[in-house]
């Protein structure tokens, strides 16, 4: 008998949720990036409705993803222009911090 794992659904934002066929085809022009995968489609859908940026967190709440510095790494090396401003941030234990926030320059189109 042979043992075979069932594939998983894609993650949105939730536990339990699931990423809609709007998000997975989602591109911000005429010109397909089909080579991006849907977690990057997510951030690249979040951050452009969004022009002001999003602080890490709020990214992965949006974009079902915990390592979500490593994906927009990921993102710049395809030519994206996502800067990241560090801001203050007061923890829930009342101490001062930084967390990042992170925003898409252009029109979300890979720079050449």
């Amino acid at each position: 008998m042979e043992n075979r794992k069932a594939a998983s659904p894609p993650q949105a934002g939730t536990l339990g949720e699931t990423a809609s066929k709007q998000d997975a085809n989602y591109t911000t022009s005429a010109h397909c990036l089909p080579c991006l995968s849907a977690r990057h489609r997510r951030i690249l859908k979040a951050l452009t409705e969004n022009p002001a940026g999003l602080r890490s967190f709020d990214l992965r709440k949006h974009c079902g993803c915990m390592n979500v510095a490593d994906e927009v790494m990921a993102m710049r090396r395809r030519g994206f222009d996502i800067p990241c401003t560090m801001e203050p941030y007061k923890t829930v234990d009342g101490t001062e911090s930084r967390i990042g926030r992170y925003r898409l320059v252009g029109q979300g189109m890979p720079k050449k």
